[in-house]
C-alpha cells in the first residue's frame, strides 16, 4: 500500500525530529497518530492516568491495538476512546463506518487483593 509506505517514511522522520529536539510528544502531520500500529487499525484508549499527591504521573493512560478482536482487562476504571490509526491531518478523507462491542466479560478482582491470590487480576 503507496499510504502506508508513505506514512510509514513520515513515522521515521518523526522518530527523528523527536530525537534531536528531545520532544517525545513532536508530531508531525502525515505521520500515523501510532507509529507502531498499522495503517486505520482500531487502537483502543483507557484514559484512567493515575497520579500522586504532588500531580506527578505514577501509571499512564492505557493505549492498544483492538484490531479485529481483543480481550482486555484495564488496570482501572476510565474512559474508553477508540480511533482508527490514520495520520494526522488525513482523517477529512474517512468514510464508513465501525460497529465496536464492548461488554464485561466476568467480574475483576483488584490485583493482589484476597479474590486474586495470583496478583493477576484474574477474572
Amino acid at each position: 500500500m503507496v499510504g502506508d509506505g508513505f506514512g510509514r517514511v513520515v513515522d521515521l522522520v518523526e522518530s527523528g525530529l523527536r530525537l534531536v529536539s528531545d520532544n517525545p510528544d513532536a508530531e508531525l502531520v502525515g505521520a500515523r497518530r501510532e507509529a507502531g500500529a498499522p495503517l486505520m487499525a482500531l487502537v483502543g484508549f483507557v484514559a484512567d492516568e493515575d497520579t500522586d499527591g504532588a500531580g506527578a504521573v505514577v501509571a499512564e493512560d492505557e493505549k492498544f491495538v483492538v484490531g479485529d478482536a481483543l480481550e482486555r482487562t484495564t488496570r482501572r476504571a476510565g474512559y474508553l476512546w477508540a480511533y482508527g490509526n490514520d495520520a494526522w491531518g488525513a482523517y477529512g478523507n474517512n468514510h464508513g463506518h465501525v460497529t465496536l462491542t464492548v461488554r464485561r466479560l466476568g467480574e475483576v478482582s483488584p490485583p493482589g487483593s484476597a479474590g486474586d491470590p495470583a496478583g493477576a487480576g484474574a477474572r
